[in-house]
């Protein structure tokens, strides 16, 4: 149903408009009759109608006047014109306005449903396109979301993701600098509520999609209810991402009434980095829980993360302690490696081997000592896959690790 404003400063014009057509039949109603300019504002404003049908000479303004204002507020409004014979100027000037076509005065019974018509069918059209327009960018952002969905996994193959990112819009994943920020809805009071809990995570999401389809270079993934990740690119330093999440958590609070809890990721150099990003801030924010005071923190490394970062900075040193046969350097290096890995969980010495060969396999590539080496992409995948063990896997789940592992032994004694 389409909604039409009659202005005219004449009443009997305006009624017989109002009467002479069966406008339901034709899926229109009627809002509103104004008399003259202003008060055809205040209507619009108040009754948002599709169409205006306006006369061009009116006391206080001209309906000329009356359009050039309206455009600037309602852009999306169409307009048809009201003239007597000898005012084709000020027609032509109406067509310059944008307005969609004009009516001689005296109107006959036929000629403004002919001409309402004609505007109906171009409302319809480009109802429809945007229809078709909010659909195909919608199945566009879930096929974002699936893409990083896949790469936070550590279930995409390892080649052509470069391609793919870009087909689908995600090409700033492709410029390094990344963040992964978790966002968990305060749960409290929801717990016996499900429906309710639904409600308000709808809520919440609306408001976060409405605030970052402002940025190009963030996509959105829901993890399960109540948890979102942000895969963030481009650039982005600690001091965009705190203001970003304050103004975020800010905006939600504001329109919704409830709280999120933010946990930022540290920087990643490669998209490949996202699966790591996200199982860091994921366990992170398991282990320290949600914190009323400080809603928005950022991961910081443990000392077994340091010590790691202290053994996989000499490695292009060691690359050159090899090429040149310093066995004396190595054989103290390796030494002491060794006496620091017992420290280390096995998670974080599988990563620093298997970063190790990546680096010793892009060094070769470099020189060009080995043409057969493969390229680094896969190798790269390997790494992030190794974050998917059971536990992890349960967290993206459940969110809890703790109630899987009851749950577990809950089936072992009920088995016996």
């Amino acid at each position: 149903m389409y909604k039409v404003l009659i202005v005219d400063d004449e009443s009997f014009i305006r009624e017989r408009l109002k009467t002479m057509i069966p406008w339901h039949e034709y899926g229109l109603e009627v809002t509103g009759l104004a008399e003259d300019g202003e008060s055809a504002l205040r209507l619009m404003e108040r009754k948002r109608p599709d169409i205006v049908i306006c006369d061009v000479r009116m006391p206080d303004m001209t309906g000329l006047d009356m359009i050039g204002k309206a455009i600037l507020l309602h852009p999306d409004v169409h307009y048809i014109i009201l003239s007597a014979y000898g005012e084709f100027g000020l027609v032509k000037k109406a067509m310059q306005l944008g307005v969609a076509d004009y009516l001689l005065k005296p109107t006959q019974p036929d000629e403004p449903l002919e001409v309402i018509m004609k505007l109906v069918d171009r409302l319809d059209l480009s109802r429809r396109k945007k229809e078709r327009d909010a659909l195909t960018l919608s199945y566009l952002e879930a096929i974002r979301a699936q893409c990083i969905h896949e790469l936070i996994l550590g279930n995409h193959p390892g080649y052509g993701w470069e391609d793919e990112c870009v087909n689908v819009g995600l090409e700033w994943l492709t410029k390094g600098n990344l963040r992964s920020l978790l966002i968990c809805m305060d749960r409290l009071g929801f717990q016996k509520d499900l429906e309710a809990l639904k409600t308000a995570q709808f809520a919440v999401q609306n408001v976060m999609y409405e605030l970052v389809s402002e940025h190009q270079a963030i996509c959105p993934v829901r993890l399960s209810v109540g948890r979102w990740l942000l895969a963030v690119g481009e650039g982005v330093s600690d001091e965009w991402s705190l203001h970003f999440s304050g103004t975020l958590r800010d905006s939600i609070a504001r329109y919704t009434k409830l709280s999120i809890h933010i946990m930022i990721s540290e920087p990643g150099e490669h998209v490949l980095d996202l699966g790591r990003l996200f199982w860091e801030t994921e366990k992170t924010m398991d282990y320290l829980g949600q914190d009323p005071v400080h809603p928005v923190r950022f991961i910081q490394p443990s000392q077994k993360e340091l010590a790691y970062g202290y053994w996989s900075k000499p490695m292009q040193e060691l690359i050159r302690w090899i090429a040149d046969g310093r066995t004396e350097s190595i054989d103290l290096w390796l030494r002491q490696l060794g006496t620091s890995f017992l420290s280390w969980d096995l998670e974080s010495a599988q990563k620093w081997c298997f970063e190790w060969s990546l680096t010793l396999s892009e060094h070769l590539q470099h020189e060009g000592q080995d043409e057969r080496c493969a390229g680094t992409d896969g190798l790269r995948m390997q790494i992030a896959s190794q974050y998917r063990n059971k536990e992890s896997a349960a967290v993206f789940r459940t969110g809890n690790p703790q109630d899987d592992q009851a749950a577990a032994r809950r089936r072992s004694s009920s088995a016996h």
